[in-house]
Parts: C-alpha cells; sequence; structure tokens
C-alpha cells in the first residue's frame, strides 16, 4: 500500500524530495496538500527545538515514515487519538508486529485545523504536553517519522520516535 502511495505522491508532487536519513534513501513527503505541514518543516523544527536544548540532531528515517504514515490513515477513521490501538497494541508493539525492532519507541498525535499558524499550535502541543515534551527532548531518539491524513477538515499528525 505505501508504494502505491508512494507512487501517487510523486505524481502529485513532480519530484522526490531528498532528506537527511539514515539510511541513503529518497524520502517522499506524504503531505496532504490542504493540511499547511511538510516532513521537511516538522523535522526542521524540531532539531531547531533539541538544538537549542543540546540534544542530538534527529534524523529522517524511511521505515518510520511508512509506519507513521500508516497510523496517521488509521487514527484518521475515526479522529480518536490514541496510543493505544483497538487490538490493544501501543506504538513499540506496533513498530515489532510490522516487522521494524527498535530499543526505544515514542509516539505523538495531534489533531489541527489547518491554518497559517499549524507549526506553532503543533509544536505548542508537543512542547506543553508532559509525554509529548518528553519525546521531543528525549536523547535516547535519534530518528523520527512523520505521517499526515486528513480528518474530516483537520489534520493528523503522527510523530514516531526511535533510536
Amino acid at each position: 500500500m505505501f508504494s502505491r502511495y508512494l507512487q501517487a505522491s510523486i505524481l502529485i508532487c513532480g519530484c522526490v524530495s531528498i532528506y537527511y536519513c539514515t539510511q541513503d534513501t529518497r524520502i517522499v513527503d506524504t503531505t496532504p496538500l490542504d493540511c499547511g505541514l511538510s516532513q521537511h518543516r516538522v523535522v526542521d523544527t524540531m532539531k531547531q527545538i533539541r538544538r537549542k536544548a543540546g540534544r542530538s540532531e534527529l534524523f529522517l528515517d524511511n521505515a518510520l515514515n511508512s509506519r507513521a504514515y500508516s497510523r496517521a490513515q488509521s487514527l484518521s477513521r475515526t479522529g480518536e487519538l490514541k496510543h493505544i490501538d483497538t487490538s490493544g497494541a501501543g506504538p513499540l508493539e506496533r513498530m515489532q508486529r510490522s516487522g521494524l525492532y527498535r530499543n526505544f519507541v515514542g509516539e505523538n498525535l495531534a489533531l489541527l485545523e489547518p491554518g497559517p499558524d499549524i507549526d506553532k499550535r503543533l509544536f505548542g502541543q508537543w512542547t506543553h504536553s508532559l509525554n509529548e515534551k518528553r519525546n521531543v527532548y528525549s536523547p535516547q531518539f535519534t530518528r523520527i517519522g512523520i505521517g499526515f491524513a486528513v480528518y474530516k477538515s483537520s489534520c493528523v499528525v503522527v510523530a514516531l520516535f526511535s533510536d
């Protein structure tokens, strides 16, 4: 499914964006056209926040992007942001079930109305909520994946963090 979406993204965008990655792969921005966010803007803002706090840089990871996109799509079916899915699995279990094994995993979720200040509102939520803030600043995380989906007139944003 992701490969079909990947092909559709390339056709819609007309190009493939290249970004820092832990593997030598190309990252395709999976942003819905009406959301007003992009993976690159979210990661760049995250890097600035972490740099100011003396934390290591996060690298955009293609495997995490795929899982974040799938998670955003799943959450967009109901618009309910829950870290535990209907099968009772949390972020670590879902990642392992999909064949990706990491020692540390974090998940940040947001549901936002599109608008010119969407970046500020997103990071406002993630830096004022204790659990999301912990993920943003955790020195254990070195990789990030960002996924978006549309729920009614809102944007579901998922960030997956790992070592």
